[in-house]
């Protein structure tokens, strides 16, 4: 932490500690056992460890093609698995600790991340620590880090391919660690290739190096190539990583989607009844044919599904963990609900803010902050893939928050940034409330169910 007053360093650390205690403990304390995707990545991490390969049951390792592994989102997160298990065992309490050192040092990339774009900035270490904190202690992300979920880890690599490369923007070189993390990250999730290919745009745009983007895909392209070409050796037909991504085309476009993970009946029964990398054929054809054929309600669809993403009234709270909690239930909707409100909004307020004000790697940052959000909403919207853009809204919620703190210290509030905040307000509570009255009867039924949990 050199370059910075000795007072920034004691805070971060005791932030840091605070971050990996808080997350560790709320992992302990709910002990949140492996269901349906978590239950799917435990298996395929355990088979591997004991050496029945990638498949999520073993009776299928001698014939890996029938099994349906190659559905769930990866590898990255279940080799991540397989390598805690083959040394510690197969102890979960180990991956949560584990994950909670991550969090910690992805709330550390974070702080450094924040030091190095705003260098010249005399706010730059109070910004640093707030973003931190904000990123640190939002409710949906400790939710997460309790679970064997790839949340966490996707996001830290993220952070970590992001600070190598802003790293090698500063340094004017060609950086193979910037590469070889976006590789990382686009194995825990291949939408991270969406953002490899930002940056080699904006690398290309602002150097014009053929070279330098050639080096920035090469480790994206090794390991995803390699996982590619074996899934297509392996199941006899071309892939690209997993079928998962087809498959959720359809679960989230079709003429009966809600928006989010829903299957219909037909989508149910397709499902039972063919293989993965059948069904993944089946589902692009399906989804092609409702994007030809239904244009107007495909386009309707997404706007649903964009008022979801930034809704307040998708907070974390129904997750199985908490069933027979009714208190402990209401408690975390209230804050996964106030901590996305207050996120959306100042976060909001603050990019457009960072722009006006032309900070640093300004188009670079809002539009890989852009990217999380639009690479999830043409798929389907659940309340955790909301979670890889949460480090950009606290970075640019802190950016704001201190801006208006000095306005109003020096007594000199401005009206620019005041009213960023009121219009950023009143479109996040646009999309709320468009969201309540699109998922009406979905979210009257969760309120139902609250409140008949609390009156037992």
């Amino acid at each position: 932490m050199s370059g910075i007053s000795y007072s920034t360093k004691k805070y971060a650390v005791l932030l840091l500690a605070t971050i990996c205690i808080v997350s560790f403990s709320f992992s302990l304390y709910y002990r949140i056992r492996p269901t349906v995707d978590a239950k799917a990545y435990d298996f395929i991490a355990w088979n591997l460890a004991r050496g029945y390969g990638y498949v999520e049951d073993a009776r299928n390792s001698a014939m890996p093609a029938a099994d349906d592994a190659i559905v769930r989102v990866g590898p990255g997160y279940e080799f991540f698995l397989a390598g805690i298990y083959s040394v510690f065992g197969h102890h979960i309490w180990m991956v949560w600790f584990l994950q909670a050192l991550l969090r910690v040092g992805g709330a550390y990339v974070l702080f450094r991340v924040v030091l190095l774009i705003l260098r010249d900035h005399k706010g730059r270490e109070p910004i640093a620590l707030l973003a931190t904190a904000l990123f640190g202690f939002i409710p949906d992300l400790i939710i997460l880090n309790g679970m064997l979920l790839a949340e966490t880890l996707f996001i830290t690599s993220f952070l970590c391919a992001l600070y190598a490369s802003l790293r090698a923007l500063e340094a004017k070189k060609i950086s193979f660690a910037a590469s070889a993390w976006w590789g990382i990250a686009s194995l825990v999730r291949p939408t991270a290739l969406v953002f490899t290919f930002c940056y080699a745009g904006y690398v290309y745009i602002t150097k014009k190096s053929v070279r330098e983007v050639m080096v920035i895909l090469l480790f994206p392209a090794v390991f995803l190539g390699a996982w590619s070409l074996r899934n297509s050796l392996l199941y006899k037909t071309p892939l690209f990583t997993t079928t998962a991504g087809a498959y959720a085309l359809w679960v989230g476009n079709n003429p009966d989607a809600m928006g989010g993970f829903d299957k219909t009946p037909e989508i149910q029964e397709i499902r039972d009844r063919h293989h993965s990398v059948e069904l993944s054929k089946i589902a692009m054809k399906k989804y092609v044919a409702f994007l030809r054929e239904e244009p107007v309600r495909f386009a309707a669809l997404q706007i649903k599904k964009t008022m979801m993403y930034f809704s307040a009234l998708r907070p974390s709270g129904f997750w199985f963990y908490l069933a027979n909690k009714p208190v402990e239930r209401l408690l975390t909707l209230i804050s996964s609900s106030l901590a996305a409100a207050f996120l959306f909004v100042i976060g909001g307020a603050g990019m457009y803010w960072y722009v006006v004000q032309r900070g640093r790697y300004r188009w670079f940052l809002v539009s890989a902050a852009l990217l999380q959000p639009l690479t999830v909403i043409p798929l389907y919207v659940e309340t955790r893939y909301r979670a890889p853009f949460f480090p950009f809204l606290a970075f640019f919620a802190a950016y704001a928050l201190y801006a208006f703190w000095l306005s109003y210290k020096e007594k000199k509030p401005d009206s620019l940034l005041i009213r960023a905040f009121f219009f950023s307000g009143i479109l996040i509570s646009i999309f709320t409330l468009g969201d309540g009255l699109y998922s009406y009867a979905i979210i009257t039924e969760r309120i139902h169910l609250l409140f008949s949990e609390l009156l037992l």
